[in-house]
């Protein structure tokens, strides 16, 4: 492709505008996004600024249901849930309500705007339907509406420093397919998002909180493209939008919360636990000038502990720090190995310091489960205490956002896509 006739003679800002022509010109000249770009047009192209291309955002306002949960699965970290995201935004296009109500069945869903919705989290192939409807609020206004229902498996990384006294987000992550420039996210604020509690399959084992609390933020998307100064030109002039922009990504998350019943737990890994390492004391009856008896009784209860511990490990994945559980468990093998070392030296010594022995190790086997105890109390249970809190400033936001929930009446029409 040749350089513009008297190129050089033109002035410095029509020559500017001669060479953004000329790039526009070869990237849509074939009436496609397929370009190629050759010496000639990298010459022209090499100092030309693209003027930057403000558009107004949309704010698409959305709504989760989380309308089914079904089970938590704590080792595979992932639960499964059905969900409903309702979206919406203003559409300028279906303004005119009078002439709107006549011409429904005309609408091109196709050809409106759409914010292009996904769920980031999801595991696996989710079942999902989209349906669309228009709407009219109070003052008039057009909303195009979408709504979208899943059901499929959600991972979620799952934070058990607390377990097995904690409380736990459910979240579902929902993307735009388009850059931070053209839309922005936001909570709907007269239809809320809310759980339906009745449908929780897992009640035995969680407990599921009223509130639910959204997050939006922007990440950078990876991408392996290595453009050049031209390719990138030429994505800026195509779209209008940085290549910055193209890889920044808004995300929303949305998220429920659950609490662990510990009560199984307690019953079944900490009171054994707890009363096979009391039984480490009541091996100081055994004459201590026969030191091989009461390492025989103490290697029996630490090799039953250790075992106890590889039982526990199976419900849980693989994490780089102790739960608490752990905590307990791996303290209970420090006092038992303790004992043992105890028992190796009272031959050596007289039945005075023996008992003083027995004493000193039983008080601090005490004392740690007190501070142990207090520890949950004080740590592992503020969480719960405020989801409590959070769940009742909830309950106080539903009965004021009530009156001022939109009129299912106002639906115009719904298509099913």
């Amino acid at each position: 492709m040749n350089k513009p006739k008297d190129y050089q003679a033109l002035p410095s800002k029509d020559r500017e505008d001669n060479k953004l022509s000329t790039v526009i010109h070869n990237l849509n000249e074939d009436g496609n996004d397929d370009f190629i770009l050759d010496s000639t047009t990298s010459e022209v192209c090499e100092d030309v600024k693209i003027p930057e291309v403000k558009t107004k955002k949309r704010s698409v306002y959305i709504c989760v249901v989380f309308v089914k949960l079904g089970e938590i699965d704590t080792q595979k970290e992932k639960f499964a849930a059905e969900i409903l995201i309702k979206s919406k935004w203003r559409e300028p296009l279906l303004q005119d309500k009078n002439n709107m109500i006549g011409n429904t069945t005309k609408i091109d869903w196709n050809k409106m705007w759409n914010p292009k919705l996904f769920v980031e989290n999801t595991l696996g192939e989710a079942k999902e339907s989209r349906s669309k409807l228009v709407t009219i609020d109070s003052s008039g206004e057009a909303f195009m509406c979408e709504n979208l229902r899943m059901k499929g498996d959600f991972v979620e990384n799952l934070e058990l420093k607390d377990f097995p006294f904690d409380v736990q987000d459910l979240t579902v992550k929902i993307s735009s397919g388009r850059s931070p420039t053209e839309l922005e996210l936001l909570q709907d604020t007269v239809d809320l998002h809310h759980v339906q509690k009745q449908s929780f399959i897992d009640e035995q084992e969680w407990f599921l909180y009223n509130h639910i609390e959204t997050e939006v933020d922007s990440h950078n998307e990876t991408s392996n493209m290595d453009l050049t100064k031209i390719e990138t030109l030429a994505l800026q002039v195509r779209t209008g939008i940085s290549r910055s922009d193209t890889l920044q990504k808004l995300c929303m998350k949305v998220k429920c919360r659950v609490a662990r019943r510990f009560q199984f737990f307690i019953y079944n890994n900490f009171i054994p636990c707890f009363l096979i390492c009391s039984l480490a004391f009541p091996t100081f009856s055994v004459d201590r000038l026969r030191p091989q008896n009461r390492l025989q009784l103490g290697f029996t209860l630490v090799l039953t502990t250790v075992a106890f511990k590889f039982v526990v490990n199976q419900r849980l994945p693989t994490v780089s720090y102790l739960t608490y559980l752990d905590k307990y468990v791996l303290g209970s093998v420090i006092i038992l190995v303790a004992v043992c070392v105890a028992h190796s030296i009272t031959p050596s010594l007289n039945d005075s310091i023996d008992l003083m022995i027995f004493i000193a190790l039983s008080s601090i086997y005490v004392l740690l489960n007190l501070m142990f105890c207090a520890s949950i109390y004080y740590f592992a249970f503020q969480q719960r205490r405020v989801m409590r809190e959070k769940d009742r400033l909830y309950q106080i936001n539903l009965v004021k956002q009530g009156a001022n929930r939109q009129d299912p009446n106002m639906i115009i029409e719904l298509n099913d896509k």
